[in-house]
């Protein structure tokens, strides 16, 4: 998650390295909540198991090292394409996707319960080493997890809603994911700014 450009003017230096937006390790869910909510369970997991190889195999070729996510994202999505394989297809259709959902959201929390949000591995990427272990750079990953972690808890409760009461699907499938992710979206552009206005003020405040 990239937000050294909100923190210019702070205390904290502006990154140099090479980056990617954590964007692109969803890529392989994306494939999932699409494929898989139009009940097509076996090629959703080849499609998302397609990518997470892809997608780690290019970071290795662009010089970065693949994130925590990327690697626990193949993990599941292996096992989820065996499941897709040998499940009956009508038990696939109702539960593919909220077990997928599951698992995400467990991963994701399993980084803030460990001390290691996921956000602090790209915003690594884009900041100068000698921030990273500053009160504003861990406040801000911190929260970047927390609140994509909730967007993930969000799309997770809708699709067991969607897999118990499928008529419910357009908004607790379809809209729940949507307004997630846009919520994410814009938290993750707003709070750095937030965490650079109160590392700010105290100097601010003595000048």
């Amino acid at each position: 998650m990239e937000y050294h450009h909100e923190l210019r003017g702070s205390t904290v230096p502006h990154g140099t390295g090479r980056s990617r937006s954590a964007l692109l390790s969803f890529a392989p869910w994306i494939a999932i909540w699409i494929i898989g909510g139009h009940n097509h369970m076996r090629l959703a997991a080849g499609v998302a198991l397609a990518a997470c190889v892809v997608l780690i195999a290019w970071e290795y070729l662009s010089g970065l090292r693949p994130k925590s996510l990327d690697w626990g994202t193949l993990v599941i999505i292996a096992v989820l394409f065996v499941i897709a394989l040998i499940a009956p297809q009508s038990w696939s259709n109702k539960w593919f996707v909220p077990l997928a959902n599951g698992a995400l959201f467990a991963l994701m929390l399993g980084t803030i319960v460990v001390g290691r949000p996921f956000a602090a591995e790209y915003g690594k990427e884009s900041a100068a080493s000698e921030v990273w272990n500053t009160p504003a750079f861990r406040r801000a990953t911190l929260g970047i997890t927390v609140v994509w972690t909730l967007a993930v808890g969000a799309i997770f409760i809708g699709s067991l809603i969607t897999a118990v009461r499928p008529s419910t699907e357009a908004w607790s499938t379809w809209v729940v994911t949507a307004a997630a992710i846009i919520v994410a979206l814009k938290f993750q552009h707003w709070y750095p700014e937030q965490v650079a206005r109160l590392e700010r003020g105290p100097a601010a405040a003595t000048a």
